[in-house]
């Protein structure tokens, strides 16, 4: 009898546990939203003063040491005095990237400098 009901549970627990993770096999990839650290470079892409409209949803954009874009960046939660000794430089940022008007958008938290 004692061997029946740990039999009858291990199979409970095995059910249970293909079911519970039938759904990983999922054609779509999961949307993590967590922030984590980028290395990237930090460019401009606001206003210049050219006669051309301003396009562009942000002031900021990074992109990866290929030069490839990753997303543009949300600074209204950086507590920066000057965003302009980050343009042009490989820097840390942390953030969560979310897609806002079909565009990739990185909500900062944290910049800083990548040093060697």
């Amino acid at each position: 009898m004692k061997i029946s009901k740990s039999i009858c549970a291990l199979f409970a627990a095995v059910i249970m546990a293909v079911f519970g993770l039938w759904g990983c096999n999922s054609a779509e990839p999961l949307k993590d939203n967590s922030p984590r650290d980028f290395t990237c470079v930090l460019k401009y892409t606001g206003k210049t003063y050219m006669p051309k409209p301003f396009n562009k949803p942000y002031k900021y954009a990074i992109y990866d040491i290929n030069g490839n874009f990753i997303a543009y960046v949300d600074s209204t939660r950086l507590v920066v005095p000057r965003m302009d000794q980050f343009i042009d430089k490989l820097v840390i940022i942390r953030g969560a990237i979310a897609t806002i008007d079909d565009d990739p958008v990185l909500r900062a938290e944290y910049l800083k400098i990548a040093r060697p």
